[in-house]
């Protein structure tokens, strides 16, 4: 298989370096993978590990800022957390996860583990929404992804 990087080794063109060797480990095991995953398949674990694999990712991404502890708003924000949780674990059973590209921006975890620890979904509770915009009913989640880190404004 022919993948690496073929430019100039430099400091400021790490990342690029990195993900080429990422890029060629990752071909390089997939055979080895395929036959691991050929044989989880006789006895069903794909399907119990796969299961809820993206739901407990994005669930682990999701840094919440709560509002102070045993209040009513506390309350009602644990609750919206909850429902959310149990919302992306059903849209994994149906086999639906467009969810991933409309939080992030991007379809898949990132692949670097630099990358994948320091990327967060912000979440932040918008509680008086009705008094900032007095002309709407029915407020919806405001999703603002970025590179690195993710902003969810979830109007309550």
């Amino acid at each position: 298989v022919s993948c690496g990087y073929t430019g100039l080794v430099k400091l400021d063109k790490r990342d690029s370096i990195i993900r080429s060797i990422v890029v060629h480990a990752t071909v390089r095991l997939t055979p080895m993978l395929q036959q691991i995953r050929n044989g989880m398949k006789i006895y069903n674990l794909l399907e119990v590990i796969g299961r809820h694999e993206n739901a407990d990712y994005i669930m682990s991404i999701l840094e919440p800022e709560l509002s102070e502890r045993g209040s009513p708003r506390h309350a009602k924000e644990n609750a919206i957390i909850n429902f959310f949780q149990d919302f992306l674990e059903n849209l994994e059973t149906s086999g639906l996860c467009p969810i991933m590209q409309w939080l992030t921006g991007q379809r898949h975890k990132p692949c670097l583990p630099s990358e994948r620890a320091s990327f967060k979904i912000h979440v932040r509770f918008e509680h008086q929404c009705k008094d900032t915009m007095p002309g709407h009913y029915i407020c919806y989640p405001l999703v603002m992804p970025a590179q690195t880190q993710s902003s969810f404004l979830w109007h309550t």
